[in-house]
């Protein structure tokens, strides 16, 4: 047999690999842009009943910051993020696999409001846990797993631990979508990182009213700031 008929055949073979490729990552590349525009329209109809002026950032090709500003009470300042996976090589999607990774929607807020406890509540070996985990380790927090899930918890006890029954509480069914609620005195106040949604108006309000009623229930939990004859006070909101 003539040995050029491999040689040709081989030849054919290396060129459809390289079409199918680079056609499969062009394909991915303007899926992955044309959700990350709708995601970042669904996320302005979910900021926008807050109140506030909104600003998009463009981090990277799969990713986006809209960040809204002097919001309605309680909330102060808002930074929702869309983070994609990436879906455009054989290797990311298996990294992918490997850590459980989604599409993330993440919500910062800033209130005005601050709280008194801090906690995480996070999924372990996640994309996600590494940065909870420096927390806990900068708190000195203690750890425990919840039986209902696979989520961790950490907390410095006493009411930190009461605020973070209410919290999952409030969360209910949510739990399985969650992979990080934090809960800090400094910027961000709340944050919430959960798989992204379908893009609908309805989803868009079920996520912004359970915004609000984390933040409802984190409120008698909170030092309230009031002012009294131009000077500002501070109360104790959890005494």
């Amino acid at each position: 047999m003539d040995p050029t008929i491999f040689e040709d055949i081989g030849g054919i073979l290396a060129t459809a690999f390289c079409i199918l490729f680079f056609g499969s990552y062009a394909v991915a590349l303007f899926g992955g842009r044309r959700r990350l525009r709708a995601a970042a329209a669904w996320v302005n109809e979910l900021i926008q009943p807050l109140g506030g002026t909104s600003e998009v950032r463009w981090t990277a090709s799969s990713a986006f910051h809209i960040t809204a500003s002097d919001q309605n009470s309680p909330f102060q300042r808002m930074v929702v993020t869309v983070l994609l996976k990436p879906r455009d090589l054989i290797a990311a999607l298996i990294v992918n696999r490997i850590l459980r990774r989604n599409d993330l929607l993440l919500v910062r807020c800033e209130l005005r409001q601050q709280p008194i406890w801090g906690l995480e509540v996070y999924r372990p070996r996640t994309l996600l846990s590494g940065l909870a985990q420096k927390e806990i380790e900068k708190e000195q927090w203690g750890v425990s797993e919840l039986s209902s899930s696979d989520h961790r918890v950490a907390h410095g006890g006493g009411k930190a631990e009461e605020l973070c029954e209410v919290l999952l509480n409030t969360l209910g069914e949510e739990r399985s979508r969650l992979w990080r609620l934090a809960i800090r005195r400094q910027f961000p106040h709340v944050l919430l990182a959960v798989d992204l949604p379908e893009m609908t108006a309805e989803e868009a309000a079920h996520y912004r009213d359970l915004v609000r009623r984390l933040v409802a229930a984190l409120e008698p939990y909170s030092t309230v700031v009031t002012t009294s004859s131009g000077a500002g006070a501070e109360t104790d909101a959890a005494s």
